[in-house]
């Protein structure tokens, strides 16, 4: 697994490589800023995920979004990992664009700073590697509740598809949904089935095996989108 990292606060920066390279991760290229690791990229050799911070030079806003882009232009499926520090009352406005403008063809990732550990950091990694979605669990906690205020005795979802919603937003398997849930691995996947039905346009159900392959991120990006409390950031 290599991995290419870039947060302008060297301290933090330095924090990200130690905690990659215990989990025996390696960290392929370390930089400041976005045109640095792309002035790099010839050089560095495969990248499996890039963690970016979505604050960087030169206004702090959301280079690491653009970035995300450009890397997805240049590198293919790479699997991207958007950092952030923001105040958690735009936190899920920037998370549902990192969702949708980097889930179409790769693995992604968002997640807070300030509640990212060593742990959580490799199996994100490992998630987003392998094309998955993770989105930090403290949105989907949030996104459930407002689902449950608004919905209240509403038909879209059995409370048990809001649950398997729920784990979905967090990055789980279809084994790990399962096993959470304490059912069997055929109902968990029956539960998706119909998510992915009432919550996705029949093209993504249809339509060509990348589009198919990509449900997960869908559908985590309309769970979001549900909660009715999404708009771009000012």
């Amino acid at each position: 697994m290599r991995v290419a990292l870039v947060d302008d606060n060297e301290l933090w920066r330095g924090s990200l490589v130690s905690a990659l390279n215990s989990r025996g991760i390696e960290v392929a290229a370390d930089t400041t800023d976005g045109d640095e690791l792309l002035d790099r990229l010839d050089g560095i050799g495969r990248i499996d995920v890039a963690v970016l911070d979505l604050r960087l030079p030169p206004t702090w806003s959301d280079e690491g979004l653009a970035l995300g882009r450009v890397l997805r232009e240049r590198l293919g499926d790479v699997g991207i990992i958007i950092l952030s520090g923001y105040e958690q009352d735009v936190q899920l406005r920037y998370a549902t664009r990192a969702l949708g403008d980097l889930g179409g063809t790769g693995g992604v990732g968002y997640l807070f700073k300030d509640r990212v550990n060593r742990t959580a950091l490799k199996e994100a990694v490992q998630r987003v590697a392998a094309g998955g979605v993770v989105v930090d669990s403290m949105f989907s906690q949030e996104a459930a509740e407002e689902w449950r205020r608004r919905n209240e005795g509403a038909a879209d979802f059995t409370a048990r598809e809001v649950e398997v919603l729920d784990l979905l937003a967090q990055g789980m398997s279809n084994r790990e949904i399962a096993d959470k849930l304490y059912i069997s691995l055929p109902v968990a996947e029956r539960h998706l089935t119909r998510i992915f039905r009432r919550m996705l346009p029949e093209s993504a159900e249809s339509g060509p095996e990348p589009r198919r392959d990509n449900r997960r991120v869908l559908a985590v990006l309309e769970w979001l989108r549900r909660t009715g409390r999404l708009r771009e950031p000012d």
